[in-house]
């Protein structure tokens, strides 16, 4: 498969799946049952297998025991469909919430059932051609980024030789870093959770690259940042402290450093809005075509940077640095932090991915209100055609609340979450001012 398949506007996610199969068909050669407990085959199909029937569609009942961090049901879709073979995984599947299409090597045609927690039951699955038997007038190359997507892009998990976890090769792209690996017990892979789990039975992970854009559709985002002089200024801190937002329900991070975005992607299975700072005034939100580029080494799915109108420091221009990352990044996404509603259609035409409201209050161009500029948010709202994320003084729920009702596509939380000196200094003015 070649990288130019995948649209720009997608992203690879983490999904660590456990437990056993209770049937599955594997595109590669047939259908098997793969290690199923008789509980995991009660939840699945009758017979412990799935069949083919004469329509050409497999209909596979799969039962995985979720890991600590839980998945979500659209990632689950494609999770599921793809198949059971534990030494290869080949081919691409896509899962669309309706309908079918025919690309390779199988569709789902509709969304999995919900059992219970823990169990998820997979629709059915048709077996469609490879790219080289596409029929004609099927589209050859990515579709526009509004057709909603979930990809799977399988990786090949080898089982060990004692039986246990198989090992789990990183992303080898160019440029990527991998965390070096840990114990076989990792988060999400427990080896004696739940009943009917048994040690040898393998583990597999798989890559799943879904849209970005519908994963933070009107979801929390929250910002994990630390400043110079402060006792949580450390990658490792940082790190735990989105993985708390994670388990609260934020859909991604947005973090800053490379060494907290290293550590983040390492642990992380949410997209994750990156940057870094670069002094505290003018243009310092990844400021440079070079930032831009060291942040996406990351595996950062958006990067975020200024923005605005005013003059860069490496001399390039807005326009000029979104085309340098996209021609050396083609899979990230771009947020273009703006200061106003000027800055937006500028940051829009230069093919900006996500508008910002980010500097609002910060560029010059408006004074600092105490929480939100509602007023300039609006006009940002008006006139942008990319997603807008709200951000800036969001102190409070409501807040958030009000950002989506105004019509955000997502909105950015930090401070009132993530910044313990700020908001105990909220707290300490409130009741000594009684």
């Amino acid at each position: 498969m070649t990288n130019d398949f995948f649209p720009s506007a997608t992203r690879r996610a983490f999904l660590r799946l456990g437990g056993a199969l209770a049937a599955a068909a594997t595109f590669a050669g047939g259908l098997s049952a793969c290690g199923a407990t008789p509980a995991d085959q009660a939840k699945g199909s009758s017979s412990g297998a799935a069949q083919p029937k004469a329509d050409g569609t497999i209909t596979a009942a799969i039962s995985y025991e979720l890991g600590t961090n839980g998945f979500d049901p659209m990632t689950t879709s494609a999770a599921l469909c793809l198949a059971a073979n534990w030494h290869t995984m080949e081919g691409l599947t896509e899962i669309l919430p309706t309908g079918t299409r025919e690309v390779y090597p199988a569709v789902a045609k509709e969304l999995p059932k919900k059992v219970d927690d823990t169990t998820y039951e997979a629709a059915s699955v048709r077996r469609c051609p490879g790219p080289r038997h596409r029929r004609p007038g099927h589209p050859a190359g990515p579709r526009a980024r509004g057709d909603r997507r979930w990809l799977c892009r399988p990786v090949q998990p080898l089982v060990a030789a004692d039986g246990g976890h198989p090992a789990c090769p990183g992303d080898r792209r160019p440029g990527r870093r991998r965390a070096a690996p840990g114990p076989a017990r990792r988060p999400g892979c427990d080896p004696g959770r739940g009943p009917g789990r048994h040690d040898h039975e393998p583990q597999v992970e798989m890559r799943i690259t879904m849209d970005v854009l519908d994963q933070l559709k009107g979801r929390l985002v929250v910002s994990c940042q630390a400043y110079p002089g402060e006792p949580m200024l450390d990658p490792r801190t940082m790190t735990q402290v989105a993985q708390a937002a994670v388990v609260g329900g934020a859909a991604a991070i947005r973090g800053k450093g490379l060494e907290d975005l290293r550590a983040m992607r390492a642990v992380l299975q949410v997209p994750i809005i990156g940057l870094v700072k670069e002094g505290a005034t003018g243009v310092y939100i990844t400021p440079t075509l070079a930032s831009c580029r060291q942040v996406a080494d990351q595996g950062c799915e958006v990067v975020a940077l200024d923005g605005t109108r005013r003059p860069r420091p490496d001399g390039l221009s807005f326009a000029e640095t979104v085309a340098g990352l996209r021609q050396s990044h083609p899979e990230v996404l771009v947020m273009s932090d703006c200061g106003s509603a000027d800055d937006a259609l500028m940051a829009q035409q230069a093919g900006a991915d996500l508008i910002g409201t980010t500097l609002v209050g910060y560029s010059g161009e408006r004074e600092k209100t105490p929480g939100p500029d509602w007023e300039e948010i609006d006009r940002i709202l008006a006139v942008a055609e990319r997603p807008v994320v709200v951000e800036g003084r969001i102190h409070s729920p409501a807040d958030a609340a009000e950002a989506i009702r105004r019509g955000a596509h997502c909105v950015v939380v930090g401070t009132a979450i993530t910044h313990p000196s700020t908001i105990t200094g909220w707290f300490a003015q409130a009741v000594e001012q009684v």
